[in-house]
């Protein structure tokens, strides 16, 4: 499994985008992957 760890900081409109591109990529693999977002103390 490939594991994909991004930090966010007020990024509540890009979100979904980045998750789009991430997914996107990630697919053409073929591989079991997750995507964790950690949030370090954003105000959104």
């Amino acid at each position: 499994m490939i594991s994909i760890i991004a930090p966010v900081y007020n990024e509540e409109e890009v979100l979904h985008s980045l998750y789009e591109r991430i997914h996107e990529v990630m697919e053409t693999t073929g591989e079991d992957w997750e995507l964790m977002l950690v949030n370090d103390g954003s105000r959104d």
